[in-house]
């Protein structure tokens, strides 16, 4: 989901966006704003990348699975989270129109629906019994 979003937004066609080693030019480095601590730089710096039109090579690992008895320093769900929290803001920094498109058709799909319903009891009724309904989906 969170790959697909990326590249479709970006026009790229990157597999891992959350792994691997990353090595940097000077001039990369002094244009790359860190703004994100823990799990959700990774994503950070892709998109950054992708924006910047820095070339990007991926080399295929293999997994293998953790030895046994090692524990996991990664929450799923929190770090999970994060990352989301950090693609919407970085989407909002370097994609706009993109982004407050959806947002603004989400929203003007809300309003369509609560006019949907009112216009139906105004037709069923002849009356506007919730007005105040009807002036928040017009305002949607």
């Amino acid at each position: 989901l969170v790959r697909g979003c990326i590249n479709r937004l970006f026009g790229a066609n990157v597999r891992d966006i959350m792994t691997g080693y990353r090595a940097f030019s000077f001039t990369y480095a002094k244009t790359y704003p860190v703004l994100s601590r823990g799990f959700e730089v990774e994503t950070e710096m892709t998109i950054h990348s992708l924006d910047k039109n820095v070339r990007l090579y991926e080399t295929p690992i293999q997994y293998r699975d953790r030895p046994a008895g090692s524990v996991s320093k990664l929450n799923t769900v929190g770090d999970g989270i994060r990352v989301m929290g950090t693609i919407f803001r970085l989407i909002r920094e370097y994609k706009p129109l993109p982004f407050f498109t959806v947002l603004g058709g989400l929203i003007g799909l809300a309003g369509a629906g609560f006019l949907g319903s009112v216009v139906a009891e105004f037709w069923a009724t002849g009356l506007v019994a919730r007005f105040p309904t009807l002036i928040v989906s017009v305002l949607l």
